[in-house]
């Protein structure tokens, strides 16, 4: 019993080593690193202005996502901190939408030019019901028909016992 004992102890101990050397060592930096502290504006691309509570992403060039939220009623947000790097910010509020390709480093602000696309026109309340008729009309003449089966069906099985 005891030599089991010891065989486990060392081969928790022969584990112990490997897991060790097998970690890859600290980098050592000549200064610490700090994140960016960075602002999104939402800004078009037309008229220069702000765009408000505009929809946003960002990802890191390995297309992970990084952080994700809306702007407030100004068309920025609050400043939030982010690591040195490149990252891809993407934005979105109606037709309007914006992507740029980043590097952020120390404190900056980000600024997604966003294109809106509008077709003009007039909106025109749509009548949903008149247009599924056929369809509905369609659906109930199939059920009418298979509940009038059945029934029939059951009505010639009762009079024939």
């Amino acid at each position: 019993m005891s030599k089991g004992i010891v065989i486990a102890v060392l081969v928790l101990a022969a584990f112990v080593v490997l897991a060790g050397a097998t970690r890859p060592a600290a980098q050592a930096t000549s200064e610490p690193l700090s994140p960016a502290v960075v602002v999104i504006h939402t800004v078009s691309r037309e008229t220069g202005v702000h765009i408000p509570n505009a929809e946003y992403w960002i990802w890191d060039t390995d297309d992970n996502p990084v952080r994700h939220g809306w702007t407030d009623g100004a068309g920025m947000t609050d400043p939030f901190a982010l690591e040195d790097g490149t990252y891809y910010f993407y934005a979105k509020k109606g037709p309007c939408y914006g992507k740029e390709k980043e590097y952020v480093s120390g404190s900056e602000d980000v600024y997604i030019e966003m294109y809106c696309y509008e077709v003009g026109g007039i909106a025109i309340p749509v009548d949903t019901l008149s247009l599924l008729a056929p369809q509905t009309s369609s659906v109930l003449a199939i059920l009418f028909a298979t509940v009038a089966t059945s029934i029939y069906v059951k009505r010639v099985k009762t009079r024939k016992t």
